[in-house]
């Protein structure tokens, strides 16, 4: 799926690519849950899953929608007492896994045929889709996993954007563009000198900013608003 990758001196837009919403598509699989949340684990229960049907699903979803808290799946890179989750899990050692404030929107759940659906969300960072299967099909009462998962978008990246060729040239894109998924604004030359010194420039704009130069039009600066200024965070002179 969709994996920005940061070059140079890009790799300072880490913090706010890799804070953005993702979207995924993941096939449910009803009746059975794994130890993993997905096709890869051992399989850990079964359930009844006749007389469930598509309505019953858009039901179950509607509960995931918002922000909520998450049980972090036991095969995951957590931390706990500094040792990563799946290597605890892979040993068989027992382990109480923390709940994690995540956030579900726009769900879209296909047709459900032979206990199987194709289903659409996008998510907060941090957010596990495997845990999502898993969640649905406690909620329905009838196990569930994620027979695969693809990852469509990442902010305003999309699939469809994607290079087969990454080493090519012509897969790069500019870091103006690549913070396209935030409000910008083209500075005029005088505060584009005083961000250039990492001074604040008036702005009634709120939140992250991207800061454009105005002979350029390229990446400035990033800066956080708060209705009456902007502070720049990072300077790309």
């Amino acid at each position: 799926g969709v994996l920005p990758v940061l070059l140079g001196r890009a790799t300072r837009l880490s913090r706010w690519i890799t804070g953005h919403r993702k979207r995924y598509r993941f096939e449910l699989r009803l009746g059975a849950s794994t130890d993993t949340g997905d096709c890869d684990g051992i399989l850990t229960e079964t359930g009844d899953f006749s007389g469930i049907g598509r309505d019953d699903l858009e039901t179950a979803a509607a509960g995931l929608t918002g922000r909520f808290g998450q049980r972090v799946p036991e095969y995951s890179a957590v931390r706990l007492e500094g040792v990563r989750a799946y290597s605890r899990a892979r040993k068989g050692i027992g382990q109480e896994m923390p709940l994690r404030q995540v956030e579900a929107y726009d769900w879209m759940i296909g047709p459900l045929e032979d206990a199987r659906a194709t289903i659409e969300v996008t998510v907060s960072s941090g957010a596990y889709v495997r845990a999502l299967a898993r969640d649905l099909g406690e909620i329905l009462g009838c196990h569930a996993h994620a027979a695969s998962i693809i990852r469509t978008a990442v902010g305003g990246f999309t699939v469809e954007m994607c290079s087969r060729e990454p080493d090519e040239p012509s897969s790069l894109i500019g870091m103006a563009e690549a913070m396209s998924g935030y409000a910008a604004v083209t500075l005029s030359e005088r505060d584009a000198q005083a961000v250039r010194t990492g001074m604040p420039v008036p702005s009634d704009l709120s939140g992250t900013v991207a800061l454009l130069d105005p002979a350029s039009s390229g990446l400035l600066a990033v800066g956080e608003g708060d209705g009456m200024r902007i502070r720049p965070l990072a300077v790309f002179p």
